[in-house]
């Protein structure tokens, strides 16, 4: 029996379609209402339409790039886990199922990627196309070169817990220089807030008395008062 369920980029498009065309709706209205059809507000009435049909967009994008770091930052303690059962002489499968299991509290999204890693194998998707559909699902660059890494250790017959513990020590050290690289962008973003919202409390707190005392004294001199 076919799958009739629409897929995301049909759900994505249907829902920014329908958020386009209501958003303006109330304006569109209350302009009506009160007789102010003019040009001016027929185009910002498109341009409540064009926020509309973005907004959805821009905002599954901030969660699945949000959701990615968050699979990202958890990866170096999932493959020590990794290792670990696999070490303790676990299969893979079951090593996926019982690492999924740990990480349930820690990182809830990545425990659903693993649970649906370890259902593909179980309904007898084959074990390398079931690491690819995990990276593919998360979009992730770190999930990826597991995938990969699993995928030619099997293939060649070397340890996978060998592979995966060097592979944990380079995730680690690759999540230490994003950190480094974020911590190096903060005087550069600080700068903002600085400019606009501290200087001009200093300013004022180092200038404003003397602005004062020029303005109730020299002032009225100058005038001849």
């Amino acid at each position: 029996m076919p799958d009739s369920a629409p897929d995301g980029g049909t759900v994505l498009y249907g829902i920014r379609a329908v958020v386009g065309f209501l958003l303006p709706v109330p304006y569109i209205m209350f302009i009506v209402i009160n007789g102010k059809i003019t040009p001016t507000n027929l185009i910002s009435a498109f341009m409540l339409g064009g926020l509309g049909y973005f907004a959805p967009q821009f905002i599954l994008e901030k969660i699945v790039k949000r959701r990615q770091e968050r699979i990202d930052r958890a990866l170096p303690d999932v493959l020590d886990l990794f290792t670990i059962c696999l070490e303790a002489g676990l299969g893979l499968q079951a090593t996926i199922n019982r690492v999924a299991d740990e990480i349930r509290v820690v990182c809830h999204d990545f425990y659903l990627e693993l649970q649906l890693t370890a259902g593909e194998m179980r309904a007898g998707i084959v074990r390398d196309q079931a690491m690819r559909n995990l990276a593919q699902r998360t979009g992730v660059q770190s999930v990826r070169s597991l995938a990969t890494l699993i995928i030619q250790s099997d293939k060649l017959g070397t340890s996978i817990a060998q592979a995966l513990r060097v592979h944990s020590d380079t995730s680690r050290v690759h999540r230490g220089l994003k950190a480094e690289e974020k911590a190096g962008q903060m005087p550069v973003k600080i700068m903002i807030p600085l400019i606009l919202f501290i200087f001009p409390a200093i300013f004022v707190v180092a200038v404003g008395p003397g602005a004062i005392q020029i303005t109730r004294n020299l002032l009225p001199r100058m005038a001849g008062h």
